[in-house]
């Protein structure tokens, strides 16, 4: 297991002085990324052998939300394989140990080429310990509200897609700004279904769900791209 420290920035948070939910997001997937380097497998060294990250699903459950300034640390630790992903669990603790967030995060390699998934390495140190449950497997699905989203420059990763985060903000974008200036206690599920080329256009859709919270799912070039959904727990 390692740690990551991080101190809350002015453009990490919103007009409540708390961290917005795709800042908290991209300080895990960070520290996930700082992780997988260190273990020697990061993305200069797949690339070398024409591979690459991929994060497939994804799921985070926040107890409270660190504000502005405030000084936090990100656990890391590998819960070993299943299928072709490989499992990178976080836990967020504020300066006084106090539990934030956790989360379960599903990856897999890719061919650069071919863009399908190999084998996972073997990892050292694996551990079946899980923080929360797996990422749930989410449905597509179309509704009336609908805005249409571009892939842009600023929006794509070192693949030359869309990058992870940026569905993310997408989704919180279309969700009401009382609810997000507010929420602090949730769970977060993602799944991570087609890659959207830089330069694309795609169509996000959001509808209510029966937990308080709200369902999401992009779709590109007829099919679902992505499926997320926020409840209040």
């Amino acid at each position: 297991m390692n740690r990551y420290g991080y101190t809350i920035s002015p453009d990490e948070t919103d007009r409540s002085g708390l961290v917005t939910l795709p800042s908290m997001y991209r300080i895990l997937i960070d520290s996930i990324s700082q992780n997988i380097r260190k273990e020697g497998y990061g993305v200069d060294v797949l690339e070398k052998r024409g591979l690459t990250w991929a994060l497939a699903r994804c799921a985070v459950e926040s107890v409270a939300r660190p504000a502005l300034y405030d000084e936090i640390q990100v656990e890391v630790w590998s819960g070993g394989s299943s299928g072709f992903c490989h499992n990178r669990c976080v836990r967020a603790v504020d300066r006084e140990d106090r539990e934030i967030c956790r989360g379960v995060t599903q990856w897999c390699v890719l061919d650069r080429s071919s863009r399908r998934p190999q084998p996972p390495f073997q990892q050292e140190g694996a551990t079946a310990e899980m923080p929360c449950a797996a990422p749930l497997r989410l449905r597509p699905f179309k509704s009336l509200v609908r805005r249409t989203v571009e892939a842009g420059y600023s929006e794509c990763d070192f693949n030359g897609h869309l990058n992870n985060a940026k569905y993310l903000e997408m989704f919180c974008n279309m969700i009401p700004r009382v609810m997000m200036e507010t929420l602090s206690r949730f769970r977060l599920d993602v799944n991570f279904r087609k890659e959207i080329p830089c330069g694309s256009l795609a169509e996000s859709y959001i509808a209510d769900n029966v937990s308080s919270g709200y369902d999401y799912c992009m779709y590109y070039e007829g099919a679902a791209a992505c499926c997320a959904s926020i409840s209040i727990i």
